[in-house]
């Protein structure tokens, strides 16, 4: 699939829009709306054309009768007349099949989405081009560097490269190339600042030719088309790693010199190579395809998105009396009810206000909703803005429709109200370590080595272990972990929650709790509140340190064992009874005992099992108390979700996805919509998710989600 930018001309009227690339479409496809907008003329088929899917059936709404002939053509730097098949059998506005491919023959990079046209080469370009074959097969290219001659070096970087050129002077007095470098960014590296790209552009090529260019003896020339960088190596404020750059460069005795970029042609030509990625800038005969949400997700509704975006310069789209006219004699409403309206001009008007016909209305609603002027507000303000001036019957009907199918809202509005979904029971454990949730506290100050605590809690009985760690442990240093700590004090549990931390999703640790006979229960994705428990644990001892640690909190790792005391020690507002009592059947004292009252003889040792175990079903009886009154509280900041089934089609909220947008405030607030392929409770939902979402689970809270209300023809993902 691959979606570009096209400009059509037909006329004096232009429209820019989006274009569908189809090599499996026998035919040029332009919609009837732009057809129509653009002024094209008709030219009937000599028999009507039906257009099949890949199943063999025939589209909906695909029979063309009409074709419109020599419509000019703009991609990229590709111009021609193409001629187009009218019909709508898809959300495109205009689809290039066969015919345009044989036409324009362009070269397609099916994973990078991007075409490149070859250039067609006459007079002085060819007779340039011919000259340049001569001088590569004919001369040398490079020179054998002579260290008793200054270098200079060429430097330059694009958004996705980096290029430089190694060059010294001949016997001639003309600079020539020693060698060359080329290299395409990393991910990160394509979103550091311009400056520091262009940085890393000259300490690479220090890198590269460091044999010659460190401790040569004659200092050389840095040239570079970027000014700021003269100041690299004055005293300034500088991030570590342009602090560890700064240190490289001091090794070099160069000098840093800046000409225009015009003059930059070898190292801006390698920091641009088309086996780099992108394609060729637009003016060098090829086009940039946008990444939907920096990811490359482009979807049917992100299609028609875009379609709704054309902007047709002479006033396309808009309603004029012509059209007002023409449209009144075909109208059936008005064609019963002529009664009810008064003539102004040649206008109808019902109650003072204008008569909208049925085939135009949705253009009406477009105009009142889509239009930058109106600003895709919500159905009140929509309907009040159509009252002031139109009417029609069922108007507040069919713009509460519009407004709720509209797929720019849905995209870029977040739902007012309660968040979805109610509060769900997790577990229910009946003895103690028999369910364990776990997570890790950190990064915190160095205390002894240690910079993280990993937080082991029972749900049972509310017991907590506290373990101060150095770094975040692997899969295979955390079952080791669990043994020391844990499993030899309470043995083996039935299930262990946590989040989805790459320790909990690893294979090893999934083999080590078959070894276990734990289930894993891991959270879905960016919903912490499945593992609510141990966080409220950790907030407790976060505040426990806050109270004690020293000035420098260097200390923490000290404090962890009386942390653990007093929480085991203390009464829980869950149980109504102390973790140490509930394991153990006794109170344990975090300090020497007061005298006690003591009366009559203690328990005898076969009432003491007895005791422990009617201890616990009064604990259980207490948490089942306790969740009712989490669950009511809980309830009534929330509301209950929206029944999804499987292939349902859904909005993904983006609150917790990194889409590379300049700011997250004007990014869209849903992407989608996406398939549901699986139900796996009451509020959570696995969807199918694209490949270039990249890692994200699948598996979603509700509340992260939102139906979709469009139709199928412009939301199928």
């Amino acid at each position: 699939m691959i979606v570009v930018p096209i400009q059509l001309e037909s006329g004096s009227k232009q429209a820019t829009c989006k274009a569908f690339v189809d090599c499996g479409c026998s035919r040029n496809i332009i919609s009837p709306e732009l057809a129509e907008g653009l002024g094209c003329e008709r030219t009937n088929l000599e028999s009507p054309i039906a257009f099949s899917q890949l199943d063999g059936s025939t589209a909906s709404g695909s029979l063309a009768k009409y074709s419109a002939e020599d419509v000019k053509c703009k991609i990229g730097s590709w111009e021609g007349k193409v001629s187009f098949v009218i019909s709508q059998i898809a959300s495109y506005n205009v689809i290039l099949g066969m015919p345009w491919l044989g036409q324009a023959n362009p070269q397609i990079n099916w994973e990078d989405k991007s075409m490149i046209f070859r250039m067609k080469l006459e007079g002085e370009c060819q007779e340039a081009f011919e000259a340049l074959k001569k001088r590569f097969t004919e001369e040398p290219v490079l020179q054998h560097p002579d260290m008793s001659k200054a270098f200079v070096l060429h430097c330059d970087a694009s958004d996705r490269a980096y290029g430089a050129v190694l060059l010294q002077k001949d016997e001639g007095g003309n600079l020539k190339p020693c060698g060359y470098l080329s290299k395409k960014f990393s991910d990160t590296e394509k979103n550091w600042p311009i400056w520091e790209r262009e940085a890393l552009a000259i300490l690479k090529a220090l890198e590269c030719w460091r044999h010659f260019l460190e401790g040569s003896g004659t200092p050389f020339e840095v040239w570079t088309d970027h000014r700021n960088l003269q100041y690299l190596r004055s005293p300034r404020k500088l991030s570590a790693k342009q602090i560890r750059w700064a240190q490289y460069f001091s090794r070099f005795d160069f000098r840093l010199r800046f000409f225009q970029g015009k003059h930059n042609i070898l190292a801006d030509a390698l920091s641009r190579m088309p086996q780099h990625g992108g394609g060729i800038q637009e003016s060098e005969g090829s086009i940039f395809l946008d990444k939907q949400w920096g990811l490359a997700v482009l979807t049917r509704a992100q299609a028609a998105k875009e379609n709704k975006r054309t902007a047709i310069s002479t006033g396309g789209g808009e309603i004029w009396e012509e059209e007002l006219k023409r449209a009144y004699g075909m109208d059936k409403w008005l064609q019963t009810n002529k009664e009810k309206g008064e003539l102004c001009g040649d206008l109808v008007f019902v109650n003072k206000k204008l008569y909208i016909p049925e085939c135009l209305r949705r253009e009406m609603l477009r105009k009142y909703h889509d239009n930058k002027g109106a600003g895709h507000l919500g159905p009140t303000r929509t309907i009040k803005l159509l009252a002031k001036q139109c009417w029609w019957p069922g108007m507040r009907k069919d713009a509460r429709g519009y407004v709720t199918q509209c797929e720019l809202c849905a995209e870029g509005k977040t739902p007012p109200g309660k968040p979805q979904g109610l509060l769900q029971k997790v577990v229910e454990p009946m003895r103690p370590w028999e369910c364990v949730a776990m997570d890790f506290v950190g990064e915190l100050p160095p205390s002894r080595g240690h910079r993280y605590i990993w937080t082991i809690l029972d749900l049972f009985s509310k017991q907590a272990h506290f373990v101060a760690l150095p770094k975040l442990p692997s899969a295979e240093k955390l079952a080791d972990l669990y043994v020391k700590h844990v499993y030899r004090l309470h043995g083996c549990p039935d299930k262990i929650i946590s989040d989805r931390g790459v320790q909990f999703t690893a294979k090893f640790w999934g083999k080590f709790l078959q070894l276990l006979g734990a289930e894993r229960n891991l959270s879905s994705a960016f919903h912490p509140a499945t593992n609510g428990g141990v966080e409220r644990t950790q907030q407790t001892l976060c505040q426990f340190l806050r109270m004690y640690t020293n000035y420098r909190q260097d200390d923490w790792a000290d404090l962890l064992p009386f942390a653990e005391m007093a929480f085991n020690g203390a009464v829980h507002s869950a149980t109504g009874r102390a973790p140490f009592e509930i394991v153990y059947g006794q109170e344990v004292a975090p300090f020497p005992r007061l005298p006690e009252w003591k009366e009559g003889e203690g328990q005898t040792d076969e009432e003491w099992p007895a005791k422990i175990k009617q201890g616990w079903q009064t604990v259980v009886e207490a948490l089942r108390e306790t969740q009712k009154k989490y669950k009511l509280f809980a309830d009534r900041r929330r509301r209950e979700g929206d029944k999804l089934g499987e292939g349902d089609l859904v909005w993904l909220s983006t609150k917790n996805l990194k889409l590379g947008f300049p700011s997250k405030k004007l990014a869209p607030r849903y992407i989608g919509p996406f398939r549901v392929a699986k139900r796996i409770n009451e509020v959570t939902y696995e969807l199918r998710l694209p490949k270039d979402l990249g890692k994200v689970h699948p598996v979603f809270h509700c509340s992260l989600l939102k139906k979709y209300k469009g139709t199928l023809d412009s939301g199928e993902q």
